[in-house]
């Protein structure tokens, strides 16, 4: 997206934006202030009924967003023993060209003051052990999740998977960190 998706409320899944069987892709933009009222997603859902689902952060806000179960910002839910490959990137890296020139932006996507009433305050994964989330630039501030203290996350959750956070290709010998 590059525009505003602002203050919707969805019974389920999805409060501003759902994707079924398909990528997602923002490049700027706002997400903000949208609702799953029992579902995943607040801000975004992306159900991943597919072999391998692309979903991509690259510059833009979602901000304000919450959801009743998991992902107050971002939620990728894979199916199981069907997707075999989640890859969720966030920000771009310097196949993308880290100044973010190919995409229009000279900042990093915000997420920020996004809730969930379990798991994964920002961002909730799952739905195959082979989910990968690349954070190659990102502004996170204030996400909340309020489950169970033992296995909440107020910025991320991810069931299965690895978690790259980077400004160059796994591999390279660049790695910032990993969670």
């Amino acid at each position: 997206i590059n525009g505003s998706i602002t203050y919707n409320t969805a019974t389920n899944n999805g409060g501003g934006v759902s994707v079924t069987d398909g990528n997602y892709s923002m490049h700027g933009g706002l997400v903000d202030n949208n609702k799953a009222e029992s579902g995943y997603g607040g801000g975004i859902y992306v159900e991943a009924n597919n072999e391998k689902a692309i979903v991509e952060v690259l510059s833009g806000t979602i901000s304000n967003n919450y959801s009743n179960i998991n992902g107050g910002a971002l939620s990728v839910v894979g199916a199981e023993n069907i997707t075999k490959e989640i890859e969720v990137t966030i920000g771009v890296n310097e196949v993308h060209d880290c100044s973010h020139g190919d995409y229009g932006s000279t900042t990093c996507p915000v997420i920020k003051n996004n809730k969930s009433e379990l798991e994964g305050g920002a961002i909730y994964i799952t739905g195959t052990i082979t989910a990968k989330l690349n954070i190659f630039c990102l502004e996170e501030e204030n996400n909340v999740a309020l489950g169970e203290k033992e296995s909440r996350s107020d910025f991320l959750k991810v069931e299965g998977g690895k978690v790259l956070i980077s400004c160059a290709d796994e591999g390279s010998g660049d790695d910032l960190g990993k969670i």
